[in-house]
């Protein structure tokens, strides 16, 4: 094999692997954006039952479910 045709198949080996490099970092990308987006709707779902635990025991909070202690009905 000559010099010329060892080059050009070095030179073709290094455009696969370019192709391949740019494949992989674009697939990263989109598998990262996915990971941001499912924490993020997680993260509101959370945020949305903190929000509704925190009505309910406010509103909650004059009203009594259990009878004082020391006190017998008669």
């Amino acid at each position: 094999m000559s010099w010329a045709a060892e080059a050009l198949k070095s030179l073709k080996k290094v455009i696969l692997i370019e192709e391949k490099v740019a494949t992989l970092a674009e697939d990263v990308k989109s598998l990262a954006l996915i990971g941001y987006q499912e924490l993020s709707e997680r993260l509101a779902r959370m945020e949305g039952k903190l929000e509704a635990y925190e009505r309910a025991a406010t509103a909650a909070v004059g009203q009594r479910r259990l009878p004082r202690p020391g006190k017998k009905k008669a």
